[in-house]
């Protein structure tokens, strides 16, 4: 038979390659048990995409890690998937599992760390020293510990790695950094890792006055005239510096006014003191006279400084003896401050901050009256490290330590319904003088009693992570991992507590207060002066690179989300805030530029804030995960799911758009600013948000702001807003009742409240970025105090009944636009209440709204005559569809439905 067509010839089937693969899990030290790794292969390790019977144990090795061999088969390219499983669940949190692609005859190597803090950086291993760095840029580091200088070699994956075996303890106390070679040139550069960093250089800050009339600003103001246009001043933005102004324009401007530069020298906590003096001294350490220093600075900026502190000598040259000894003015009860022109021309000297006390200079040991170099690093008031002026944004290095503190309290457990938060900013809570009087984590530790009278429960603190200069918001760092320098204090016994020390004291003293505290981070922009992250291995600039250049945002580039020491780095910063610190929240500082799909980290990003917050929640099962995102949407709260499904899983969001509605809005009107502006208010409007909070899945998902730092910094207090204009003066009745209004309604709206600090006293301080003379709020007034105590009262109400737990919703009743009134209900077991709020500038007796039938008790009058009011308000009222109210102006009533 003719056969017809062609013949096929089927390839000989493929014989499987085979490999063996060790697999690796890093616990980092935490305690886990009953480890095993599965994955796509079968018993006989065949490749396997269904998973069954793949569970091999895992054997904990001496180094803390665990450790399984299994020998692989597969044909072609195949690529395994793996992940690790404990007795307390997964214990892998990524998107997807992981992968390998295996070797044929030979050994693959894969490994996973949930975190890594302690194997990067320095850390100690027994009496060894252990350094491991990521560079992959770089030719060569060396680790330089104060004189010593350590070769690190380099990984297939750009870790720099090496041991000073047995050198822990001779390490101890100093001064380290990585000597970083790219391209022949080599820079010193700090610890991205590092806990304590040597800090800026202790006594010595900077100052920003306007050219024009000397008022403090920021480092980046500037105002410019254009020919044809009024002039503009370029604002700050709500974190950092401003967007630079386009360049053609600055060409054909004028400019008026810019930012002087100045040093400020600063004393701390030295209430008893007789005097404090500020010696300026050449390389060589010989003090320079009045004479020298009049040739060096010469008189610039004297006229600025006298407008800025117009009764003061605090101008270096008002103070300054012969011998060239700057007298330092006292401003408030134990801050001390002077401030000098040219700062340029002050670097590469020295100085030295004497202290007078009983007839005698303290420090100085051998009495000769003078403090020489070590007897001044001795003091607590001088740098501890160098003696040397330098840039005040230098790079400055890490100090060798093991961070060890013994807590004392347990972390409190706040039900998520009853949650009130006070936000503060801890360089400035009821700080005082100028700003010269800088607060500590010890003025916080003082106060735990005032939140705890006050009736908060959560402290949330503006980041304390290191930053630039003495005093700064926090959210341009210089370091993500170590603490603030700067919030560190001297101790009962006359020591120095550092900042990671006073961080540690200040939460386990609130934890014994019964205050939870709330940590703020920042990693959606790494930006400033001078980040540790920036050009770490020159130009290839690894941690903020994504392969393709810097995605910048307006406060500084995005960190390089999909690279995976970058993802790891942020990872471990996040869990350093809980495992070792011991916060029990974290805030994120603006999320949606981590996860933007346009402009931001888009899907690296996205996964990043799933891995976070599965692994927070896993080994912090009671954490609150809180993000600041605009505009809101409920994908952010939702919880992750498998396959990249599901939502970030955050506990809640910001609820910032309340607060526009209520109190402040640049370009839609809130309903405060349209009464002040006697425009008829939307009440509908911002009814319709506290009912619906759109882009929340439900109440508990709101963190509703009544104020924080955003809105106080770059709008105004409530009570300015409620001004016309605020202009600096007392605030009047309408404006006092007003301020407790805002207050009272936020308190008792759904969701968990947060305002901050100052809003409790009636503050008028704007609390602008750069411009620290703006963030006091001194003693609070005779109407502050009246004013806290309304704010007492409303905190006391909302814990009284579970009709104001977070999660109820509220009922909308009634709303007037025209006569600026609105009410709501909130019930919940049997208890209902009604919230009238009215911003009419005129008192409305026996106004009438729909209640339900029943009789009604007031609870709560923001016009009490103890709250500052005039006693306006009927004390029981009967319900109907007709109800009578006596409404007074600018006022709040709760009232309670009888049983």
């Amino acid at each position: 038979m003719e056969r017809i067509g062609p013949q096929l010839l089927l390839p000989a089937p493929q014989a499987p390659s085979r490999g063996r693969v060790k697999f690796t899990y890093d616990p980092d030290g935490r305690p886990v048990e009953d480890l095993v790794v599965t994955g796509s292969w079968d018993r006989q390790g065949n490749y396997s995409p269904d998973w069954k019977h793949s569970a091999i144990p895992l054997r904990r090795q001496q180094d803390g890690r665990w450790q399984a061999d299994l020998e692989v088969s597969w044909q072609g390219s195949q690529k395994f998937q793996w992940t690790v499983q404990g007795r307390s669940g997964p214990q892998v949190f990524t998107d997807s599992p992981l992968e390998f692609a295996p070797k044929a005859g030979a050994q693959t190597r894969v490994e996973y760390a949930q975190r890594t803090l302690t194997r990067m950086g320095l850390v100690q291993a027994g009496n060894d020293a252990r350094a491991r760095f990521w560079a992959p840029a770089a030719r060569q580091v060396w680790l330089v510990v104060g004189e010593s200088r350590v070769p690190l070699e380099k990984d297939e994956r750009g870790f720099w790695n090496g041991t000073a075996s047995g050198r822990w303890n001779e390490f101890q106390g100093q001064s380290y950094g990585f000597e970083v070679n790219v391209d022949g040139r080599t820079s010193l550069r700090a610890d991205p890792y590092a806990r304590r960093l040597q800090g800026q250089l202790r006594g010595v800050g900077d100052l920003h006055l306007s050219s024009k009339d000397g008022q403090e600003v920021n480092k980046f103001y500037k105002v410019f005239a254009p020919p044809t246009e009024p002039v503009e001043e370029v604002t700050t933005n709500p974190h950092g510096p401003p967007p630079l102004p386009d360049p053609n324009a600055v060409d054909q401007a004028e400019p008026l006014a810019q930012a002087v530069a100045f040093r400020r020298f600063e004393v701390q906590q030295q209430s008893k003191a007789d005097a404090v003096f500020l010696r300026l001294l050449d390389a060589q350490g010989e003090p320079l006279s009045r004479t020298h220093l009049e040739r060096l600075l010469g008189q610039d900026g004297a006229d600025l400084v006298h407008k800025f502190r117009p009764k003061s000598d605090i101008f270096w040259r008002d103070a300054c003896q012969p011998d060239g000894r700057i007298a330092l003015v006292k401003e408030g009860p134990d801050a001390w401050a002077t401030i000098v022109n040219q700062p340029r021309a002050l670097e590469g000297l020295r100085y030295r901050l004497e202290v007078e006390k009983d007839g005698r200079l303290l420090g100085d040991v051998n009495g000769d009256g003078r403090l020489s170099r070590a007897e001044a690093r001795a003091t607590p008031f001088n740098d501890a490290y160098s003696d040397q002026l330098v840039n005040i944004n230098d790079q400055r290095l890490g100090i060798v330590t093991r961070s060890e503190f013994d807590w004392q309290h347990q972390p409190p457990k706040i039900n998520p319904d009853k949650a009130v938060t006070y936000q503060l900013h801890v360089g400035s809570f009821l700080g005082s003088s100028g700003n010269t009087r800088r607060s500590t984590f010890k003025d916080l530790i003082e106060k735990l009693d005032y939140f705890k009278e006050l009736g908060v429960n959560q402290l949330e603190l503006l980041p304390t992570t290191a930053f630039e200069g003495q005093r700064d918001w926090g959210y341009i760092g210089t370091n993500t991992l170590a603490a603030a320098e700067q919030y560190g204090f001297v101790d009962q016994d006359g020591s120095w507590v550092h900042g990671d020390q006073a961080l540690k004291r200040f939460i386990d003293a609130a934890h014994g207060k019964g205050l939870a505290v709330i940590d703020d981070v920042v990693y959606n922009h790494w930006g400033g002066d001078h980040n540790n992250l920036w050009e770490i291995d020159g130009k290839a600039n690894s941690y903020l690179n994504w392969g393709n250049g810097m995605r910048q945002t307006p406060w500084g580039p995005l960190p390089a989300m999909n690279q995976g020491p970058v993802r790891q780095f942020v990872l471990d910063s996040a869990m350093s805030r809980l495992d070792e610190y011991r916060f029990d929240g974290i805030r994120f500082d603006f999320t949606h530029l981590i996860h933007d799909q346009k402009e931001g980290g888009g899907t690296a990003g996205w996964t990043l804030l799933r891995e976070l917050t599965r692994q927070a929640r896993a080994h912090h099962p009671g954490v609150f995960l809180a993000a600041e995102e605009f505009p809101n949407h409920e994908s952010l709260t939702n919880p992750p799911a498998a396959n990249g499904q599901g939502g970030a899983g955050f506990d809640a969001m910001w609820n910032t758009e309340f607060q526009h509605r209520l109190v402040h809005d640049a370009h839609n009107p809130s309903v405060l600013q349209q009464a002040v502006a006697g425009k008829e208010t939307n009440m509908d409007k911002l009814m319709g948000h506290l009912v619906s909070h759109p882009g929340f899945s439900d109440a508990t998902r709101s963190v509703t702001v009544i104020s924080n730092h955003d809105e106080v910094g770059n709008a105004d207090r409530t009570v300015n807003v409620a001004g016309d204009p605020p202009g600096g003066e007392p605030p009047n009745a309408w404006q006092k009742g007003a301020a407790r209004l805002s207050f009272g309604v936020g308190m008792l709206s759904p969701g968990r409240p947060i305002f901050f600090q100052g809003e409790e006293t009636l503050a008028q301080n704007t609390f602008r970025w750069g411009v620290p003379s703006t963030w006091d709020t001194d003693a609070p007034s005779p109407d502050g105090l009246c004013h806290r105590e309304f704010c007492r009262a409303a905190i006391d109400l909302r814990h009284s009944s579970p009709a104001f737990d977070a999660s109820v919703e509220a009922r909308r009743i009634y709303t007037h636009n025209a006569d600026s009134v609105m009410a709501f209900a909130r019930q919940k077991d049997g208890q209902q209440y009604v919230v009238v709020a009215s911003l009419n500038h005129k008192p409305l007796p026996g106004y009438q709204l729909p209640l339900d039938l029943g009789n009604y008790e007031l609870v709560l009058n923001s016009d009490a005559r103890n709250f500052g009011g005039d006693g306006i308000g009927r004390q029981r009222v009967a319900g109907g569809p007709q109800a009578k109210l006596d409404l007074p102006p600018a006022a709040v009533l709760v009232y309670r439905k009888a049983n």
